[in-house]
């Protein structure tokens, strides 16, 4: 700590932006992306992996390190958005990569690790008493509606306002935006080119008495309520009230209407091996389930309670079920992975719990005594193996909240992270993995402790 305060303590207000030694130590990385927007949009596959001013391109990873195409090395907080638990290259997911070699690619048809898998995630996930395996989480989530809608044969979907659920039509309203009052949220597009809002009821974040309200006047028209039990990108991990939850499913389960959880970004992190569901004691009718149980392959799942999943299968008569298909769906690649890494965590999960969660809250608490030192108007958010640290006055209880923190001065922050070699992804937050090592955690706090007071002399 002392080495890196020394450092920063001639910092004068004229220096180098936070931006100006991004490109600096950045050039490869700034020359592949001004060539790749001649080929890919921005750049780039995804919309969340351009963060200005570039996106950085990788070249390889292993334990708890990435390292770039300028050959800078990280450490990687970001865990590719969450699925590395157990950090890059281990011994388990090396052997199931030569496994799912050696036995080859998509057979199209079933392959025989999708039976030994799906048990492992029902074992610690009961409510999953059926399961459709997919690619990714935006599959799930869309599946997952579908599958309601065929179960009710009514159309509207009830989602909670500043929850995210993939990128799908089903998914991209009210994420990062709110129409209407607080206590009658209205549907807003995140995206040009959705012609459905109208399918969409909005109901607000950690409010029991205008949520149950609104479920109630539109019930006669809704296929499902779908949440993130904890609200990870579009709410920066903000815990619910417990009561929340229970008055969704109280009255969801009162009216017959599906309620479905999104676990693809928390499961397997919040609460363990037993999920957000399991930690809170409230169990939905689907879920959805992503990133950890692939092990960093490719995938997705929805499942849930039996007369609900029974809508998809081949074995109902084809004017009465839901179709879902997919060429890769449930294939043995990620299946051999996925199943790997899920049955070394049902063996070893209380020891790989035990260091992320503990990596996690050291962290927190190094940010708390760095806001608290250096008298940043902040507040450390996360749990579990997850953790940010947002500028805004007090704990968020809801997206129009969530929406006042200073960005600005986060991107600034995260920039300075990244440009000292730890690679936390600008504006998202941070996870924990296996691999994170003691002196990892304690440079990641050194790092911090560098870009809040650098953000704070260079940022407006």
């Amino acid at each position: 700590m002392k080495k890196i305060k020394t450092i920063i303590q001639d910092i004068t207000p004229d220096m180098r932006t936070p931006e100006d030694e991004y490109l600096e130590t950045h050039r490869g990385s700034h020359e592949m992306w001004v060539e790749a927007k001649g080929y890919l949009p921005g750049g780039v596959s995804a919309q969340s992996h351009f963060k200005p001013p570039f996106p950085l391109y990788f070249s390889k990873g292993h334990g708890s390190r990435l390292w770039d195409v300028d050959g800078n090395e990280y450490i990687d907080t970001h865990c590719g958005s969450g699925p590395i638990l157990l950090g890059r290259g281990h011994p388990v997911v090396l052997e199931a990569l030569e496994e799912a070699k050696t036995g080859g690619l998509d057979y199209g048809g079933p392959s025989d690790r999708m039976l030994e898998w799906t048990k492992i995630i029902r074992k610690h996930v009961p409510s999953l008493q059926q399961t459709r395996f997919v690619n990714t989480g935006s599959e799930a989530v869309t599946y997952a509606i579908r599958v309601a809608r065929g179960y009710t044969g009514k159309a509207k979907i009830c989602k909670v306002e500043g929850c995210y659920h993939g990128s799908t039509d089903y998914s991209l309203v009210s994420i990062a935006e709110f129409g209407g009052s607080p206590e009658n949220p209205e549907p807003a597009p995140h995206s040009r080119g959705l012609t459905i809002l109208d399918d969409f009821v909005l109901i607000p974040w950690n409010d029991v008495s205008n949520s149950v309200r609104i479920i109630e006047e539109n019930v006669d028209e809704l296929a499902c309520v779908i949440l993130e039990p904890v609200s990870g990108t579009g709410l920066g991990f903000v815990e619910p009230d417990v009561e929340y939850l229970k008055a969704l499913r109280e009255v969801t389960e009162e009216h017959d209407v599906p309620l479905i959880y999104d676990e693809i970004m928390v499961g397997f992190r919040w609460g363990g091996m037993e999920c957000a569901q399991g930690y809170y004691g409230v169990t939905p009718d689907l879920t959805t389930l992503g990133k950890i149980i692939g092990g960093g392959a490719p995938v997705g799942c929805y499942g849930g309670r039996g007369d609900i999943m029974e809508m998809v299968s081949p074995l109902r008569d084809t004017s009465d079920r839901v179709y879902q298909s997919g060429t890769y769906s449930g294939n043995p690649f990620t299946a051999t992975v996925g199943l790997a890494v899920m049955k070394f965590l049902d063996e070893n999960h209380e020891r790989v719990y035990r260091h992320v969660n503990s990596a996690g809250e050291r962290i927190r608490a190094g940010l708390r005594d760095i806001i608290e030192d250096q008298g940043i108007r902040a507040h450390v958010a996360g749990g579990f193996s997850t953790y940010d640290a947002y500028y805004i006055d007090r704990p968020q209880r809801n997206l129009r909240e969530f929406m006042k923190r200073d960005r600005k001065k986060q991107m600034a922050r995260d920039l300075v992270l990244v440009n000292w070699g730890v690679y936390k992804q600008p504006g998202h937050f941070a996870f924990t993995c296996l691999a994170h090592s003691e002196e990892d955690v304690q440079r990641i706090i050194e790092s911090y402790d560098v870009a809040f007071e650098i953000a704070e002399q260079t940022s407006p």
